[in-house]
């Protein structure tokens, strides 16, 4: 799939409902945790100093978009897409985020692939999301991770999010890469 580091770094962001194909099985690497996409980190470098804020005290609204990882709720598609993150960075619970994947998401979703992809990232990072509506139902998203130390960590390739409502609660339904 992806080699080395950037395996680790993939499984952060890039995909746990994947929309590759008929296999049902888990692949061997472990699969990303907070979005249901295959792919990697933008190759883009960020080249500005770390912030002098501790990753607790990061600024609400940034250039990343915003920071203050709020826990969101099932009342509109941008909630349930912030209350996925925030299940996933602060929580750290599997379960907890996969609460929020619609039945209508490929069976391929697990809360062993979604706790595998919270165990790539180390504890105490924050992130930040730039999520745009873009029609009812689907939304832009870039998830922009900051370590435990202050120093930015990897910005992920912009993403769709496809949300559906079911019994009254809005789920995610699908991410997958923007340009797929």
């Amino acid at each position: 799939m992806f080699g080395g580091a950037a395996v680790t770094v993939a499984a952060v962001v890039t995909g746990v409902i994947v929309a590759t194909g008929d296999d049902p099985e888990p692949a061997q690497d472990p699969l990303p945790a907070d979005a249901l996409i295959t792919s990697a980190p933008s190759t883009s470098t960020d080249t500005s100093a770390p912030s002098e804020s501790s990753p607790t005290s990061a600024p609400a609204e940034s250039a990343q978009g915003d920071c203050s990882m709020p826990a969101g709720g099932q009342d509109s598609g941008e909630n349930a897409i912030r209350a996925f993150e925030h299940r996933l960075y602060v929580e750290r619970s599997g379960a907890a985020a996969f609460e929020l994947i619609s039945p209508a998401a490929p069976l391929f979703t697990s809360v062993a692939n979604l706790d595998a992809g919270i165990a790539a990232t180390p504890v105490g990072s924050t992130y930040c999301l730039d999520l745009d509506p873009v029609l009812p139902g689907l939304f832009t998203l870039t998830v922009s991770l900051v370590q435990p130390d202050g120093t930015p960590g990897p910005k992920y390739r912009t993403q769709r999010v496809t949300t559906s409502v079911v019994d009254g609660r809005h789920l995610i339904e699908s991410i997958t890469e923007v340009g797929e």
